[in-house]
């Protein structure tokens, strides 16, 4: 791999890890660690929303995502979740975007 790519991917990195989206991120996320009851709840939370996204690929019902929105309810009426769940979907439309643009950047079939 060029070297230069390899310095230019741990610039990026560098920018992401300082950006003021990542810095509220972990601010979040370590407010949340401070609570293990919390902490699992949203956890169990993120992992069926990573299920319900895969399995809605394959056609499954939306009776699933349906549940998933109901529960995002509950979870954000906890201000300290919400602020992370905020924070955690700024950074993931931020690494999309990232992605994004490398992929229509490149002639890559």
């Amino acid at each position: 791999m060029e070297t230069e790519v390899l310095k230019e991917t741990d610039v990026l990195i560098h920018r992401i890890v300082s950006s003021g989206i990542y810095k509220e991120y972990r601010e979040s996320l370590e407010k949340v660690a401070q609570y293990p009851e919390l902490k699992e709840r949203l956890d169990r939370f993120r992992t069926r929303n990573y299920e319900v996204q895969v399995n809605m690929e394959d056609g499954s019902s939306f009776d699933s995502l349906e549940d998933l929105e109901r529960e995002k309810r509950e979870l954000t009426q906890n201000p300290l979740l919400a602020e992370f769940l905020a924070a955690e979907l700024a950074l993931c439309r931020m690494m999309q975007e990232v992605m994004d643009r490398l992929v229509v950047s490149l002639d890559f079939e």
